[in-house]
């Protein structure tokens, strides 16, 4: 049986590992979005301060430390995109609600995004988290326009819908951003004002 001692140096070893972990996984977070798609253990050891050694005991290699940065990420991501009563309220408070919740999760989410790209060729468990999170994207779309899709037929359901989800993906907002080098509000507003095009009926 281990003496109180023992067991505060085993509480205090298992804290400072954990608090070493989180902190190269927010340093390879931080290259991703500096451009380093695929940090090296010896990248984030430079940056972080942690030693290689250290890193090397916390992570197999180089790809393990950075899945698990991508995870971190698309975990926080889900929280923050995250919308309360959905499908509740104007057609105009729901646009603004998704809109700025996507924007918010793409601000999180570049760098990670841009890693998990490069690592799909050999890394399944990423392509099945992509699709994971996907299909709640398209899922939280679809009950955000309930009351608007439920009124269509269903060609115009599926036109409709997919445009939306089009419209809200990641990839979209990272051309806006990234390619046409437009503001986030800026893209807020394209958005916002082509989900309402699509979703009011012609009269």
């Amino acid at each position: 049986m281990s003496s109180p001692s023992q067991s505060s140096r085993s509480d205090g070893r298992t804290e400072r590992r954990d608090d070493n972990i989180l902190l190269a996984l927010r340093t390879a977070q931080c290259l991703f979005d500096e451009g380093m798609l695929v940090p090296s253990i010896e990248d984030v050891a430079n940056r972080s301060g942690l030693s290689p050694r250290s890193l090397y005991r916390y992570f197999e290699d180089r790809q393990t430390m950075v899945r698990q940065a991508i995870d971190l990420v698309t975990q926080e991501a889900y929280k923050l995109g995250a919308i309360e009563n959905t499908g509740v309220g104007p057609l105009a408070t729901r646009i603004d609600e998704i809109v700025t919740a996507r924007v918010r999760v793409y601000k999180t989410v570049a760098g990670s995004l841009r890693a998990t790209a490069a690592l799909y060729p050999t890394e399944n468990e990423l392509v099945g988290a992509a699709n994971r999170s996907l299909h709640l994207k398209m899922l939280q779309c679809s009950r955000q326009f309930e009351p608007e899709l439920s009124c269509l037929d269903e060609r115009e359901h599926v036109a409709v819908s997919e445009a939306c989800n089009m419209l809200l993906m990641m990839e979209s907002i990272h051309v806006l951003h990234h390619r046409r080098g437009l503001s986030f509000d800026t893209i807020a507003d394209v958005l916002s004002g082509a989900l309402t095009k699509i979703l009011t009926p012609e009269s």
